[in-house]
């Protein structure tokens, strides 16, 4: 699995839209669905507090197994 693919099975378990996981980042809408769509990769700072939304961690995120 991606993790742009990891990144909206997360949210979509915690019943987040894009909107709302954007505010709680500190990052626009349009940020998180470049994530998601995989055109753009999330910074190291973004993938941290990412981690700790989701209770997961960053080598999760990032499909380090």
């Amino acid at each position: 699995m991606e993790t742009c693919d990891r990144l909206k099975a997360l949210r979509m378990n915690l019943g987040l839209t894009q909107k709302e996981l954007g505010e709680q980042v500190g990052i626009s809408t349009v940020s998180i669905h470049h994530w998601e769509a995989g055109t753009k990769n999330p910074s190291v700072p973004a993938i941290i507090a990412l981690a700790q939304i989701f209770g997961v961690t960053t080598d999760y995120l990032l499909g380090v197994d």
